[in-house]
């Protein structure tokens, strides 16, 4: 079998499952709530496995395989941090938004961001949070669409603009008839496409190299035995502190969050909790054991970030490598489904007034003008895609997460603060991404994030009287049906 018929062979199936998916998810569609939330009905197979294909994305992932090949040892610092993230995320956000937002009928982030902003500045407040939100999802989209059309065009010798074309039709009108059952079906099948890669890849390697394995070991030298990758003193602590940035930027990604709001219950989330947290221990224990195994192996990659899709390219037949390939550039296609019912879930309710019920007919017809949007996106897309990606999720981290956080303790933050912390995070990353990089990226990490969390810290003041007749001051308590 050739490389090419392989990757078309894997293309075809792919496409019948989503189709299946699908049409599927469409007979579980009838409203807006089903299109943008799945009427608060996911189960917690559904809910943690979704949950875990948006917080670590396959992007996410290459990062993390990438770090272990250029990084050695010190990549347990990026494990570290993702899973604190992980952690904070399902102990501590999860059942607090599910409360808040079902005690004020939200379906998105933001009108949970915005609940106690008041009326005059409402709007004000959810305009800034779907420019920032869009920006960030139309560039992770169009930089996915990017890589994929790449991919296939170099596989089967089809014209970029052609396969990108194709790609978004079949994704848009996947996105477009399933709505939110068939994003989080995909989910699913991405979580299992990259379990069994990345449990199925390292393995062929070692039976196939190990005689290269132990050659490799021997040269690796010193700089992929240090725990902080050759760094010391400042450097080293910037370099771990920056790393840390990843996890908490886990927090403010809308497209992962609202896996907690569409959870059926409260049993829900403490059952998908462990098997979230299960499945991203071994999924991160795969890519890091891929990393080192690629570094011996394949020391002489020059882009560490794509490790794991060149793996199998050293060692595996040609048609076995493309087929590996391919399974994984359809992991990464699932995860465009997901951004683009965010932004429809952004335009077509974020936009409306409180209250108003969410338009199925609206949603679709946005989710179709995101997708022309990414595909015009992706002639423009600069040399680096996985810094792309990586800069609208610390945008969305740094503009989303010290807000979030500091609105489930309890806390009513000022209009004012509100607008200050949000814009705060997104200009300062947005600037010192510009800026040429520091040890662990720390400054356009951490700083940001710090600095909007300071905003929304003093800008935020305790309820003293939750029982006030002004309804921007109801607290969960007052609208959670007893």
């Amino acid at each position: 079998m050739s490389r090419s018929t392989a990757v078309i062979v894997i293309l075809l199936v792919y496409g019948a499952c989503m189709s299946c998916v699908g049409a599927w998810a469409v007979r579980r569609t009838h409203n807006g709530n089903d299109f943008l939330l799945g009427n608060r009905r996911l189960s917690f197979w559904f809910t943690s496995l979704s949950f875990t294909a948006n917080a670590t994305p396959p992007w996410l992932l290459f990062i993390v395989c990438g770090a272990a090949f250029a990084w050695g040892l010190a990549v347990v610092w990026a494990v570290v941090a993702l899973l604190l993230g992980y952690l904070l995320n399902w102990f501590f956000v999860a059942p607090r938004l599910r409360a808040l937002a079902l005690g004020h009928g939200n379906l998105t982030v933001l009108q949970s961001l915005s609940a106690d902003s008041g009326d005059r500045l409402t709007p004000l407040v959810m305009r800034s949070g779907v420019l920032i939100l869009f920006f960030s999802l139309l560039l992770q989209a169009g930089a996915q669409l990017h890589f994929a059309g790449t991919t296939l065009a170099s596989e089967t010798d089809v014209d970029l603009p052609m396969v990108v074309s194709c790609l978004v039709i079949f994704l848009g009108v996947f996105a477009i008839a399933g709505g939110y059952w068939a994003a989080c079906m995909s989910d699913v099948m991405q979580v299992t496409l990259l379990l069994l890669v990345g449990l199925v890849l390292p393995v062929l390697v070692l039976v196939a190299g190990w005689s290269q394995i132990q050659t490799g070991i021997a040269a690796a030298g010193p700089h992929a035995v240090s725990w902080f990758g050759g760094k010391s003193g400042v450097v080293a602590a910037a370099f771990a502190i920056g790393l840390f940035g990843l996890g908490m930027s886990q927090v403010g990604q809308p497209q992962a969050l609202n896996r907690f709001m569409s959870a059926r219950d409260d049993r829900t989330i403490r059952i998908a909790r462990w098997i979230s947290c299960g499945v991203v221990i071994l999924l991160l224990a795969q890519m890091v054991f891929c990393g080192w195994v690629a570094r011996i192996v394949y020391a002489d990659l020059h882009q560490p970030e794509f490790a794991l899709l060149t793996l199998g390219n050293r060692i595996l037949p040609s048609w076995a490598a493309g087929a590996i390939s391919t399974l994984l550039l359809c992991a990464v296609l699932s995860g465009i489904v997901n951004q683009f019912l965010v932004a429809a879930a952004t335009f077509s309710v974020d936009l409306k007034r409180p209250g108003t019920p969410g338009s199925i007919d609206l949603a679709r017809t946005v989710t179709a003008a995101f997708g022309l949007l990414a595909t015009c996106l992706v002639a423009y897309e600069p040399a680096s895609l996985l810094n792309q990606w990586l800069f609208a999720y610390n945008v969305m981290g740094a503009s989303f997460g010290p807000l979030l956080l500091v609105r489930l303790t309890g806390k009513r933050v000022r209009p004012g603060s509100t607008l200050g912390a949000m814009w705060s995070g997104c200009i300062l990353t947005i600037l010192f991404h510009l800026l040429p990089d520091s040890p662990g990226d720390i400054l356009e990490r951490v700083f940001p994030f710090v600095a909007s969390l300071g905003i929304a810290l003093t800008g935020g003041e305790r309820r003293r009287n939750p029982d006030r007749a002004d309804r921007a001051q109801d607290t969960v308590h007052d609208r959670v049906p007893i």
